[in-house]
């Protein structure tokens, strides 16, 4: 696990370090084989570990408009009874991490319920959907126990809604996937492709950018 500096933001923030974690690979491996023999226990442990992943997914991605509509919990079934029946294919190729194998079937399960409530196709890979939880989420590490505090109250959570949509696209992605999603920065340079040193840095300048935006906010 990789150990981010702290950075010392403006407006008074300091921003926590976090630790990124890698995934999980080792017990990926162990369940793996033993699916790969046929061994439904051990599938079922494997998404069981990953269903928490799979909730961040959906929090993050799906957009308020569509919430409720939607329950997220519903989602979240769907995707691993989907992978499940597609287990096969990922063991035969093994194309990805088996990680980034199951967002892949997150965000294509998220493309699914968008289609069947708005009749419309839209690159999944291009929504950056703001709501509640995925403020919550970009506004811990600026406010650490008080971000909560400040998400229950409705007039502040607009504001750090607002100054969320003030970042670039590539900036509020790279927090959505660290924060949001809670992937590693290794895991967040392939799926954006850039080198990790770049990811790094974007992620110290979005930082900087989200405390100078909610400094306007008066948050």
């Amino acid at each position: 696990m990789k150990q981010l500096p702290d950075i010392q933001l403006p407006g008074g923030f300091f921003w926590r370090s976090v630790t990124l974690s890698n995934s999980l690979e080792t017990p990926n491996e162990i369940l793996l084989a033993r699916v790969a023999e046929g061994d439904q226990q051990a599938l079922e442990e494997l998404f069981a570990l990953h269903r928490g992943f799979v909730r961040r997914i959906v929090d993050a991605r799906l957009e308020p408009q569509l919430r409720p509509r939607v329950d997220p919990s519903d989602i979240v079934q769907e995707t691993l009874y989907y992978a499940s029946r597609r287990i096969d294919d990922f063991l035969e190729n093994c194309p990805v991490s088996f990680r980034f194998w199951l967002r892949r079937k997150v965000l294509q399960q998220l493309e699914d319920t968008r289609r069947r409530h708005y009749a419309l196709k839209r690159d999944v890979r291009r929504e950056s959907p703001v709501g509640n939880l995925s403020a919550m989420s970009l506004a811990e590490p600026l406010f650490g126990e008080r971000a909560s505090e400040i998400i229950r109250k409705k007039e502040l959570l607009a504001e750090v809604e607002s100054a969320i949509e003030e970042l670039s696209e590539i900036d509020r992605e790279v927090l959505l996937l660290l924060y949001a999603e809670g992937l590693s920065n290794g895991e967040v340079a392939e799926i954006l492709n850039l080198g990790p040193n770049a990811i790094r840095q974007r992620h110290g300048r979005a930082l900087r950018k989200l405390a100078t935006a909610l400094k306007r906010h008066e948050i």
